[in-house]
């Protein structure tokens, strides 16, 4: 079964609950929790790790992943401080408007990215919070 928009959207419902319930709200915040992994709470399996990650340049970017167990990651943002910028990754059934096409998973979803202009964690969390308002 793929990731409709919807239950897209509800992970990404989860996740934004998980930062907040967890108190991240900044990359500073982001920086003290690198390490950890938070179950979601939502169903067995489902998590949210925290990690710095290799990135573009020699840098480095806080990657936060959202991991269901057998399905792998529907969403994931990375945060390049260094850089001055976001991306959020996502995986669906269908292209969602604003995202770019990366290629398809082994599970047949459709990867897709959306690049921001600034690492900004509480902007990134309101543009999160427009796309499951959407």
């Amino acid at each position: 079964m793929g990731i409709s928009l919807d239950r897209l959207q509800g992970i990404v419902r989860n996740l934004l609950g998980v930062l907040e319930g967890k108190g991240i709200s900044s990359v500073a915040d982001l920086e003290s929790r690198v390490g950890i992994v938070i179950p979601c709470g939502v169903g067995f399996g489902d998590y949210t790790k925290i990690l710095l990650m290799p990135s573009k340049r020699g840098t480095r970017a806080y990657t936060i992943s959202y991991i269901i167990e057998g399905e792998g990651v529907p969403v994931e943002i990375k945060v390049n401080n260094e850089l001055g910028y976001s991306t959020i990754f996502v995986k669906a059934d269908r292209l969602i408007p604003g995202f770019s096409l990366l290629g398809r998973d082994a599970l047949n979803q459709i990867r897709q990215s959306k690049d921001l202009p600034y690492a900004d964690l509480a902007r990134l969390k309101r543009e999160l919070e427009s796309f499951v308002a959407t």
